[in-house]
């Protein structure tokens, strides 16, 4: 991974544009299938629902941003690069673009730019898509904060950019998909979620009652109130998340173990030094519900990838032409009139 990471800083040193240079990937002759599977579309994916109106996909498949300061693009600039080749070596169609722009365009169209963030805080988020504004709670538009720790999140700095870029082009997280955590009577979760080891679990439970910690650790909308980072675990139980195909029941072989926008089981918790790729010290957070560990992916499956091109595919699908046989085209009846006039071959 290094090697490569590598190969793409010196490629990012020549290239001009993010999308400079390459052919575009024909969605036709991508076969759609599932990530160790034995049948295609076996596995799910989360992704928003563009139908409802409240967030938006990307024109043209096309993501235009601009960094904050040249600070945040001098350590952010070949990170970037270096996800957007981590997802195109997964299979994303080269159409599906980080075009930057100028602070001019974004000052005068702020709420459809996305603006990306540096930070040497472990912290990494970025907005679903296009978001509503929400002066509420100060955002303006589209944003993205991302730091270059590999002790944090998936351990690898690639990967965790990528994860945030599939939230940015509009994918959920795999394990907030609501079916998946089980509904009382009738299915068990498939997750064991350790709350207590979130990191900011003591600051945040400190002074509130049992039943309260309890709230914040089992109900999304609680746990959003208080900026708890459980939030970011809890399902989302909500029309703006879309699910297809996700059965009433699902069994572990239902969840995407491979989706890198699935948290690997310490992520979220606090990082001891010495926390790395190759030693991870920090607690569980997420499990499997067998007790398994969920592991780093540095890559986004193929399901992810199907998850966008299905996504795009459908919200920007040209609609079918109508033609002048067609009763409600405007000139029908002129059609009518003239094919009657010529019923001879």
């Amino acid at each position: 991974m290094a090697i490569k990471v590598i190969l793409i800083f010196f490629c990012y040193i020549f290239a001009s544009t993010l999308n400079a240079g390459h052919p575009l990937w024909e969605y036709s002759q991508r076969d759609i299938k599932a990530n160790n599977a034995s049948h295609p579309l076996a596995k799910r994916w989360a992704t928003i629902n563009p139908n409802l109106g409240t967030f938006h996909l990307w024109p043209d498949k096309t993501v235009r941003f601009v960094f904050e300061d040249k600070k945040s693009k001098q350590a952010l600039g070949p990170w970037i690069v270096a996800a957007m080749e981590i997802w195109y070596a997964a299979g994303l169609p080269r159409d599906f673009k980080m075009t930057e722009v100028s602070e001019k365009t974004m000052k005068k169209e702020r709420a459809n730019v996305l603006v990306v963030k540096f930070t040497t805080k472990p912290a990494l988020y970025a907005t679903p898509a296009i978001p509503p504004k929400d002066e509420k709670n100060g955002i303006k538009g589209p944003t993205m904060l991302l730091n270059i720790r590999n002790d944090v999140g998936m351990l690898d700095i690639g990967a965790n950019i990528a994860h945030e870029i599939g939230h940015v082009f509009g994918l959920l997280h795999e394990h907030q998909i609501p079916a998946f955590w089980g509904t009382p009577g009738h299915s068990e979760s498939l997750f064991k979620f350790n709350c207590e080891n979130l990191q900011d679990y003591q600051k945040v439970t400190k002074g509130l009652s049992a039943s309260e910690i309890e709230k914040a650790c089992t109900d999304r909308a609680t746990a959003i109130k208080l900026r708890f980072s459980a939030s970011e675990y809890l399902p989302i139980r909500s029309t703006i998340m879309r699910t297809p195909r996700v059965p009433a029941v699902p069994t572990a072989d239902d969840v995407d173990w491979d989706s890198i926008m699935i948290y690997p089981s310490g992520s979220g918790a606090a990082s001891p030094d010495g926390t790395g790729p190759e030693n991870d010290l920090r607690k569980s957070v997420l499990l499997k519900a067998n007790g398994d560990k969920i592991k780093p992916n540095l890559a986004p499956s193929d399901q992810d990838v199907n998850a966008l091109i299905t996504l795009y595919d459908v919200k920007f699908n040209t609609p079918q032409p109508k033609l002048l046989n067609d009763p409600s085209h405007p000139d029908y009846s002129k059609f009518k009139e003239e094919s009657s006039k010529n019923t001879k071959c």
